[in-house]
């Protein structure tokens, strides 16, 4: 039906600016048939162990998120390997998964996802985050947990409004009320 991405693009292709509101594309129909969607989230992994091949490191398909597609099933994975206190970024494309822990200690981390204002986070942050946060809240974490409006598809308020205001009413069981 419709379609609420930028259209799938080819991978050496220079995309529109950040915060562009146009569709028009610079290229202008040269696109090649070796298109993919662009980039919308990265996940970033803190390790809180260290990472090694034998605890099971998370595994990574270098390039996957260049194709467009499933990898094929003789691609080469590797284990993303380093100490604790590491950052790990992966572009949410990226073929990955968690390899097996053959030790017997534990393999610990915390994964942040962050993906472009037309999506929303598994969190909804602008219903459940608490008002007494929000009132000693600066502008840059306001922006982070989504309350700075962006002019697009499901957009709310008036035109005007830089930041959306927090519901009254906590968040609860969705009733026909």
């Amino acid at each position: 039906d419709q379609w609420w991405m930028p259209p799938p693009t080819h991978k050496d292709r220079v995309g529109l600016p950040a915060g562009s509101m146009s569709r028009e594309l610079f290229d202008k129909g040269t696109q090649s048939i070796e298109a993919i969607s662009p980039p919308v989230v990265v996940n970033i992994l803190w390790l809180l162990d260290d990472f090694t091949e034998s605890n099971g490191g998370t595994q990574v398909v270098p390039g996957s998120h260049l194709s467009g597609r499933q990898p094929d099933s003789t691609a080469d994975s590797i284990a993303a390997t380093g100490p604790a206190g590491t950052a790990l970024l992966c572009d949410g494309r990226i073929w990955h998964g968690t390899g097996a822990n053959s030790t017997k200690t534990p393999r610990r981390a915390v994964l942040t996802t962050f993906c472009t204002p037309q999506f929303r986070p598994q969190e909804n942050y602008t219903v459940g985050t608490r008002q007494e946060v929000l009132d000693t809240a600066n502008p840059d974490l306001l922006e982070l947990l989504g309350f700075k409006i962006w002019h697009a598809y499901g957009r709310t308020g008036h035109p005007t409004d830089d930041y959306i205001t927090h519901g009254t009413l906590p968040p609860g069981e969705l009733t026909p009320d």
